[in-house]
């Protein structure tokens, strides 16, 4: 029985939108605030959530990174992690200086078990990134409850 816990979903809207961009002729930009289409989207995304800026970044693990720096997360602190997630989100922790404490997952849906993560927080602990994957959506109410009794920062992972 094949599982298809990673299948892209990519419909005709999709398929159109990546031929316009394809037919403008122009990939990239050399503005530092990005092109026409990032300027755009940046736009949108901070009115969708209300917030005063939004930034995009060429991947997740840039995300992940950046999250991290603006969080202050260094040398010392400890970002905890579920156990079941792409190599780029523990890379990412690494890259601040920070150590990566993995989490058990649930077997149901591979997402972070929100009962072992309270076992792991230690004094060292800053943050959690729970990672929603494959579809699969991480019990966040319980992570974020959490989070506020330890006085942890949350980093909600979409991108897997």
């Amino acid at each position: 029985m094949k599982i298809p816990i990673n299948v892209p979903i990519i419909e005709k809207e999709e398929i159109n939108e990546v031929r316009s961009v394809l037919s403008e002729k122009s990939l990239t930009s050399a503005a530092n605030v990005g092109g026409k289409r990032v300027q755009e989207f940046e736009r949108l995304l901070a009115s969708y959530t209300k917030s005063k800026y939004a930034v995009a970044v060429n991947s997740g693990t840039a995300a992940l990174q950046a999250a991290l720096y603006a969080l202050d997360i260094k040398t010392g602190d400890e970002v905890l992690l579920p156990s079941f997630t792409f190599v780029a989100t523990a890379n990412s922790v690494l890259s601040v200086g920070a150590k990566p404490v993995f989490v058990d997952i649930l077997p149901e849906n591979y997402t972070m078990n929100r009962d072992k993560l309270e076992k792991m927080i230690t004094i060292r602990s800053k943050a959690i990134i729970p990672v929603h994957l494959y579809r699969n959506i991480v019990y966040m109410q319980e992570i974020s409850q959490m989070a506020r009794k330890y006085n942890l920062e949350v980093i909600k992972y979409t991108a897997q």
